[in-house]
């Protein structure tokens, strides 16, 4: 994943360069101006023009995957600056991807990120001192802030993420997806973008004409997706989600299936599923590539080596799959003729209901269900936690927060 820095504190700036240097990223821009210091960072294995300016020194930057009017790279960037009018949400809605943006243009400076802010963004602001990165733990570092949140770390605990603003870190903040920031010589001010700009909204007309439309729409983004990049992998896990995603994409010739084979109870190999990948593969003439998935730490016991060797790479990232080795070599390029664009296959689970609502059998639930029942779940209340009224109390103000 690629990184940007945005600051106007020269102290944190060359520490977080640092920081990142030393996880193997490469600089690709350097930017400082009156108004901010920037850096960006390539991504590590496929690398794509991120930085873009023009005659009048505006300048814009996409680190992450973008496609606007159907275009990707320095296409795409040089579209973006021209057309860019402030108007944060519009450049949101017609964009395709997962993004962190930051663009200067008439002396102001906008950063946001994609509208369901995926890509993070973390932040610290100290008055009129600010700083802007895409990983928690360079935040930290660079700000030198070690205060935490105990709530926070539950809910990393549990979670492994954070659903609103706040993280583990007081005074960092994750920015939203209704939220962007704009730079001048003198402020550094947030704005929320207000309900009614920010949905999307389709009428409901019949069951028939909401299945046309999400065809239509994902038949045309599929097109989109293989016109912009020779060679796409899908990891394929045999389940709905990825089967959907396959199913679009099948009518382009430059799609390869993924599966990974592991032995740890994060990432299992589940023999059924396996075999419908095969088939799959087999079914619709599509390569497939089987990853190595095995975790060597289950037999030989942790590498702690190891382990700090992937924090100092990808900060807290280093939680997904407990930072297995394999995994995570297998994507930093073991995978052969690495592909442009890789696909995780998640798409169905925003679309369908859990099961624990479907069970209670009517159409509507308390927020003291869901966070009693599902979120939180009893076992939490016996086992873990010694203060979880306090936690309770504290993640229901902060959904009562977010419905507001």
């Amino acid at each position: 994943m690629s990184k940007l820095i945005l600051t106007n504190n020269s102290d944190s700036f060359n520490t977080s360069i640092y920081r990142y240097e030393q996880a193997e990223l490469k600089l690709s821009k350097l930017q400082n101006d009156s108004s901010a210091l920037l850096a960006v960072f390539n991504k590590r294995i496929k690398q794509q023009e991120n930085f873009y300016s023009n005659d009048s020194n505006d300048y814009v930057v996409v680190v992450g995957t973008i496609i606007y009017k159907r275009k990707s790279g320095v296409n795409a960037l040089k579209l973006l600056l021209d057309d860019f009018d402030g108007n944060v949400i519009d450049i949101k809605k017609k964009c395709l991807g997962i993004y962190t943006i930051c663009i200067k243009k008439n002396n102001e400076i906008f950063l946001f990120n994609d509208y369901y802010a995926v890509y993070d963004v973390y932040y610290n602001i100290d008055s009129k001192d600010y700083f802007f990165t895409n990983d928690l733990s360079n935040v930290a570092i660079s700000r030198s802030i070690t205060k935490h949140c105990q709530f926070e770390v539950y809910r990393e605990c549990f979670d492994l993420f954070s659903f609103y603003k706040n993280t583990p870190y007081h005074s960092i903040y994750k920015l939203e997806g209704n939220e962007y920031f704009k730079i001048t010589q003198t402020d550094c001010k947030k704005y929320t973008i207000n309900r009614d700009s920010y949905l999307i909204r389709n009428e409901f007309i019949s069951e028939e004409h909401s299945l046309n439309f999400l065809k239509k729409e994902l038949l045309d983004i599929s097109k989109i997706i293989s016109a912009n990049f020779k060679s796409i992998d899908l990891n394929c896990t045999g389940g709905l989600d990825s089967r959907l995603v396959l199913t679009v994409l099948n009518e382009h010739n430059n799609v390869r299936l993924l599966y990974g084979k592991g032995d740890s109870v994060l990432a299992p190999t589940c023999l059924e599923d396996y075999k419908v990948v095969q088939h799959l593969s087999e079914k619709f003439n599509m390569p497939l590539y089987e990853m190595d998935w095995t975790d060597p730490e289950i037999n030989e016991g942790v590498d702690y080596k190891h382990q700090y060797k992937i924090f100092k790479k990808y900060g807290f990232q280093n939680l997904l799959y407990t930072a297995n080795r394999n995994i995570f070599t297998e994507y930093e390029g073991k995978i052969p003729n690495y592909p442009d664009f890789i696909e995780y296959g998640y798409f169905l689970e925003s679309l369908r209901l859990r099961e624990w609502a479907e069970n209670l059998g009517r159409d509507f639930f308390t927020l003291n269900e869901f966070v009693d029942n599902y979120y939180l779940k009893p076992r939490a209340k016996n086992e873990y936690l010694k203060n979880y009224d306090d936690y309770r109390k504290y993640v229901i103000k902060e959904f009562i927060e977010i419905v507001e």
